[in-house]
């Protein structure tokens, strides 16, 4: 078992490991220029010397995607190496090249791992030719402290298996074409269950699965308000709410009627078709008449006394919240896993939620991650090129609209 065989290492490899992490620690503290960074480093462990805890697993870790990262540099700084490494790369058709990580985000080190297995081959020719190489000898002595071992490869595949659903999870919320800030908490609950699900995994996947367990409950779990956002945005989409609790519902429903108590609304309760609501989904609504004032100021046009309407908005929120439960809970057993679920739900049934639409179109337009917006700026500065300088701002804006509709129309349904 490849697992066991991590833990059979003999303390001279930890020591030449402990040894590594310095020199690799020396080397991008001397190339900070090559660093990615974010706001997210702060808390960011780069050394393992004070932990207690899981101390050899995060040990061996650092040490490995150190030597990845500092592979990368070395590569790319050097006109030989990179020479050498793009002759194996074209001897094993591959076409693609090695990536670096944001060390803080686990998607972006899945990336990086991915492409290190998929040039695995490549990496073992460059090291088994390294002497060949017509490169300084301080050069030298430093490739050959980079050179990955077996042990380093497993490693690499357990981290490339444990991290996948965080890759799989960014590509699903950063998506521009269907609502995604619904589809976070989904996305959460399930890769939760993933990290504490380890009944079934060796022991070395074990424990990184717990370390990154503590982690995520530290980002997501502690942090209320982040939490309780994600939920409501996940009640208005079908396939976040097919992850509820009921307990949770019941929160999300109460926090709904205090957003509707705390604004006005722009849906005159006299202008509902509660018989269209009845018919679709088959729940019966009791519909409480208007006093003769306001049935009066209803008939001129006329905006109804405040307090009914008040009550009038707080009874059909009621009714719409019972009709919604029971279709949405039916409509995620009809259709097929999608991530254009939510889009289809409420072009079907806008009509049938009046006050849920409302605040489904208010919260499902967030993206659930700042890809698309950034893809829009990407987009924007092409357009915007010097060949085009003399491009207005209101052309510009309507060519980057055009562009992403006829992206839109262009894809397949899903």
């Amino acid at each position: 078992n490849e697992d066991e065989n991590i833990e059979d290492e003999p303390q001279q490899e930890e020591e030449q490991d402990a040894e590594l992490l310095h020199d690799a620690q020396s080397d991008i503290e001397d190339n900070d220029d090559y660093e990615i960074t974010d706001n997210w480093e702060k808390n960011l462990i780069h050394d393992f010397s004070y932990q207690q805890s899981e101390e050899v697993d995060q040990k061996h870790i650092i040490c490995v995607l150190k030597k990845c990262r500092s592979l990368c540099k070395m590569i790319r700084r050097s006109s030989i190496l990179t020479s050498c490494f793009d002759q194996e790369r074209i001897k094993c058709n591959k076409k693609r090249i090695l990536m670096s990580d944001v060390c803080t985000r686990w998607n972006s080190v899945f990336y990086m791992i991915d492409s290190f297995l998929h040039l695995k081959q490549v990496v073992m020719n460059l090291f088994e030719h390294k002497h060949r190489l017509n490169i300084q000898s301080k050069q030298m002595k430093k490739l050959q402290k980079l050179e990955i071992s077996s042990n380093d490869w497993n490693i690499l595949s357990l981290l490339h298996d444990v991290l996948q659903p965080f890759y799989q999870a960014t590509k699903l919320i950063s998506g521009s074409k269907y609502a995604t800030i619904g589809l976070i908490y989904f996305a959460l609950y399930y890769i939760r269950l993933y990290l504490e699900d380890a009944k079934d995994d060796g022991s070395t996947t074990k424990r990184l699965k717990k370390l990154l367990l503590n982690k995520f409950n530290e980002y997501f779990h502690n942090e209320f308000d982040l939490s309780s956002s994600f939920k409501l945005f996940a009640y208005l989409d079908p396939i976040g709410y097919s992850v509820l609790t009921d307990k949770e519902k019941q929160s999300i429903e109460r926090e709904l009627k205090s957003i509707v108590n705390n604004e006005t609304s722009d849906i005159s309760p006299s202008s509902i078709n509660f018989n269209n609501i009845i018919t679709t989904t088959t729940v019966k609504l009791d519909r409480k008449p208007l006093s003769a004032v306001n049935a009066f100021l209803a008939s001129v046009g006329q905006e109804a006394h405040i307090k009914d309407n008040d009550k009038a908005k707080q009874s059909l929120l009621v009714e719409e919240l019972k009709a919604y439960k029971k279709l949405a809970s039916t409509f995620n057993v009809q259709q097929s896993p999608s991530s254009e679920r939510s889009m289809k739900f409420w072009k079907t049934h806008q009509e049938n939620f009046p006050l849920l639409c409302k605040y489904a179109r208010r919260y499902l337009c967030i993206p659930g991650t700042s890809v698309p917006s950034e893809s829009a700026f990407s987009l924007s500065a092409y357009l915007a090129r010097k060949q085009r300088a003399r491009l207005s701002a209101e052309n510009l804006s309507f060519s980057v609209f055009l562009k992403d509709k006829m992206d839109y129309e262009d894809e397949p349904t899903k």
